[in-house]
């Protein structure tokens, strides 16, 4: 349990952390989303969720953050994250599932999000 609770802190620290990677190549401006609700899907977790804004749905993925898989539907990305943690398998996916439920309880009351609407694949973002 010691290990959840330095993972838990871990967690908050990155989760209060601003990362501006957009800035260095001037990307997009920034874009604030007022009164967002987290959706409430399978798919969340401690990194990424689906948020409603007004009549729109986002997912969205916190910048720095990695939390471990919160099942073993990825066995080779828990072995990863596993040995990067310097734990096991099990210990990772426990650690995944107290990530997705500090999301959760973060999340649970309507929330601003900051955002340049980056998408995560590896293709550079172009100014409009």
């Amino acid at each position: 349990m010691q290990f959840v609770r330095i993972a838990l802190i871990g967690a908050a620290v990155f989760w209060t952390a601003v990362a501006d990677l957009g800035a260095r190549d001037g990307c997009k401006d920034w874009t604030v989303l007022e009164n967002c609700r987290l959706i409430v899907n399978s798919a969340n977790d401690g990194d990424s969720f689906h948020v409603s804004a007004g009549t729109n749905e986002y997912i969205f993925r916190l910048y720095l953050v990695d939390a471990p898989e919160t099942d073993e539907m990825t066995p080779g990305r828990l072995v990863q994250q596993a040995k990067y943690f310097g734990i096991t398998v099990p210990q990772a996916i426990e650690v995944g599932r107290a990530a997705k439920e500090f999301t959760r309880e973060k999340l649970s009351e309507p929330f601003t999000v900051f955002t340049r609407m980056s998408t995560t694949d590896s293709k550079p973002c172009h100014p409009d």
